[in-house]
């Protein structure tokens, strides 16, 4: 879109460097017309550096190859293997509630994987307090007496009694590592949840930006520009104020373009920390 609105910028001067050589024509006379296409020639609108022009454009070629480049190897890619890509980056939508965002979060693998790491540290601690509690041990045997002739069933029982040994010192570890886990969980929530908060921040403010640029500045720039562009050919505004209300324009257009990217970097950041698309209500593209 940023190379699209530099092409009108320049279909802009040119249309400004024909009104500039009508005016020209209009103020020789008959004439000194054979001569004025030397003059026409020297005029400072037509004088251009073609260097110049195609140092803008080798640059421009050249942050084209690499973020395509970029998007190569996001894909799995390490050159691009794509001719085109292709998006909608003027289809914008009103997004849900923080609140629907804050409670997706806790689906975030980055937040799940915490779950069996907790229960696996509470089984620890359980494991730990049972230790303290001896096992019933439980014995039986047969006995013959050689001297009687008789027969015998022995029967035993031992309770083992932990009377220094209560282990105290595996029940603290364990309560201590099940609270850095519950401390750690709530960190990386935390910190997930700021990061989907800027995000939810920026994709509000372009939205708001998009919809003053939209319904005011882009449409009053554009009026200005062609009554200033109308007036210059009838005598009424310089040639330095056609190019600042053409300025006005492209500033104008580009703030545009530079919101709505910043809309759907803000809508995949939160896309990512939620694991899921994001739903927003859809507006018509203006």
């Amino acid at each position: 879109m940023r190379e699209r609105i530099i092409d009108d910028g320049r279909g802009v001067l040119k249309r400004i460097g024909d009104a500039i050589a009508r005016a020209h024509a209009r103020s020789v006379s008959a004439e000194m017309h054979s001569g004025f296409a030397d003059l026409r020639g020297r005029h400072p609108m037509d004088r251009r550096d073609g260097n110049d022009h195609k140092g803008h454009d080798q640059q421009r070629q050249q942050s084209l190859a690499s973020a395509r480049r970029e998007l190569a190897v996001l894909m799995g890619d390490t050159s691009p293997k794509y001719s085109t890509v292709s998006g909608r980056l003027d289809a914008v939508g009103r997004p849900s509630s923080f609140q629907s965002v804050v409670a997706a979060i806790d689906a975030n693998p980055q937040l799940v994987r915490w779950t069996a790491v907790y229960a696996q540290r509470n089984a620890e601690l359980l494991m730990a307090r049972l230790r303290p509690y001896p096992d019933v041990r439980l014995s039986a045997g047969w006995r013959h007496f050689n001297d009687t002739g008789d027969d015998a069933v022995r029967l035993g029982i031992s309770i083992p009694i932990p009377v220094f040994d209560q282990n105290q010192g595996n029940i603290i570890s364990a309560e201590q590592s099940l609270e850095k886990t519950r401390a750690e969980r709530e960190a990386n929530r935390a910190a997930l949840i700021v990061l989907a908060g800027r995000a939810y921040d920026t994709l509000q403010g372009a939205l708001r930006e998009l919809a003053i640029l939209r319904d005011s500045t882009i449409p009053k720039s554009h009026e200005a520009a062609d009554a200033i562009f109308e007036g210059y050919g009838q005598g009424r505004f310089s040639l330095l104020e056609v190019l600042d209300a053409q300025a006005s324009v492209a500033q104008a257009r580009l703030r545009e373009q530079e919101a709505q990217q910043n809309f759907h970097i803000a809508v995949a950041t939160i896309e990512g920390l939620v694991g899921n698309p994001f739903a927003l209500a859809r507006e018509s593209a203006r």
